[in-house]
């Protein structure tokens, strides 16, 4: 995809998120630069930047912030305490 393409499809990308998060959706956004050839390869950073910096804007620091937080929390979740045998049935 063009530069140009990309950077269109962002902006009506954004614009959908923020419509959606106006309306209290708070879920998961999956961003990718596309399988791109290994030539484009160095421009794939700018390629999700060119992406993501529109939804930045749209949402506002705010509302990005709290979806990228839930992101990481989902990739990183917390140990979970050690359950008790107590009241547990043997099989």
């Amino acid at each position: 995809m063009s530069w140009k393409k990309l950077r269109e499809a962002a902006q009506l990308q954004a614009q959908a998120i923020k419509i959606a998060t106006d309306h209290g959706w708070r879920g998961n956004i999956a961003v990718t630069a596309g399988a791109l050839p290994r030539k484009l390869r160095s421009g794939y950073l700018e390629r999700i930047d060119a992406v993501l910096s529109p939804v930045r804007k749209a949402l506002g620091e705010t509302v990005f912030s709290e979806l990228t937080r839930q992101m990481q929390e989902m990739s990183n979740p917390r140990p979970t305490e050690p359950r008790s045998a107590e009241g547990a049935t043997a099989i």
